[in-house]
């Protein structure tokens, strides 16, 4: 039976000078590795610096080790203008907005030696005009951001204490590239993803993170993710949001939660790899219209 990642609050009083905090990197993934510190240890310090950030949490999941902010959009992004700073003058500062939102996923999982391993998966959604009349929006997937992932996972460094240059740097390390013949095949309705085991783990993890299917349990010990599809993250954004003037006026009322099917991603070892396949919960070969996308 798979051991709890985070099995009961830690102490509040948990101090954030932290001590023995590392960036690991591999490609383009990169997560922290926090020694001598349990999950239950770092938990109420991941909750405090995403709230801290500007992002309310969504959801907490301890005994899976994941937790997921709301989305939240970057203000700094907005333009600091006469005509913004008049607005927010007269508190309508709030009908400005960048077009784009932001959430993270968070996982912790017990590390090797006592360590704690923390990744950050980026999520982001775009607004863009729903009719030619340019009256309406809607709120579209975009692109995830690794280095975004990183900066924050670079943030979080230094909120458990670590000195600012020394995050900086840890940053700025170029990766190890895998070699030419670690890469992956699709054979049939599975996917062959070459090289180390524990590599594959993780990153089948943040992929499962990055592309909306939401983890609600794993076990390692049989090579397997518990995965439901995520609701349509425009309607959490929200469905269709009026243009700049109705905004003024509020917003539409959002769309309702249809309950998703629990699937399985079989994550099973074999020579030289991996081998992912998608499965429905009693064991039988997924066989939806996306199950190749």
């Amino acid at each position: 039976r798979r051991t709890p990642a985070v099995q009961q609050p830690a102490d509040a009083e948990v101090l954030k000078s932290v001590k023995g905090v590392r960036l690991e990197r591999d490609g383009s993934q990169r997560w922290l590795v926090v020694d001598g510190k349990s999950p239950a240890e770092i938990w109420p310090l991941l909750k405090a610096f995403w709230q801290e950030n500007g992002f309310d949490i969504k959801s907490e999941e301890p005994a899976i080790g994941q937790m997921e902010t709301e989305w939240a959009e970057n203000r700094a992004k907005i333009p600091q203008d006469s005509i913004r700073r008049l607005f927010d003058t007269v508190g309508l500062g709030g009908i400005y907005s960048t077009g784009e939102r932001d959430k993270f996923i968070v996982r912790i999982e017990q590390g090797k030696n006592g360590a704690s391993d923390i990744f950050f998966a980026h999520k982001a959604m775009k607004e863009v005009y729903g009719d030619k009349n340019k009256d309406t929006t809607m709120w579209q997937p975009s692109a995830s951001d690794p280095n975004l992932e990183a900066a924050f996972l670079t943030r979080f460094m230094q909120y458990l204490g670590v000195d600012g240059q020394q995050a900086e740097n840890a940053l700025a390390k170029k990766p190890t590239l895998p070699a030419a013949n670690e890469m992956a095949r699709i054979e049939g309705k599975s996917l062959i993803v070459f090289g180390d085991y524990g590599r594959n783990w993780r990153r089948t993890a943040l992929a499962l993170d990055r592309i909306g299917l939401t983890v609600v349990g794993q076990n390692t010990e049989r090579h397997a993710f518990l995965v439901q599809k995520a609701p349509n993250e425009s309607n959490a954004v929200t469905e269709q949001k009026p243009g700049l003037f109705k905004r003024l006026l509020g917003n539409a009322d959002p769309g309702s939660k249809t309950e998703q099917p629990e699937l399985i991603v079989y994550a099973e070892p074999v020579a030289n790899g991996s081998r992912i396949v998608l499965l429905n919960k009693d064991g039988s070969a997924y066989a939806g219209k996306d199950a190749s996308a």
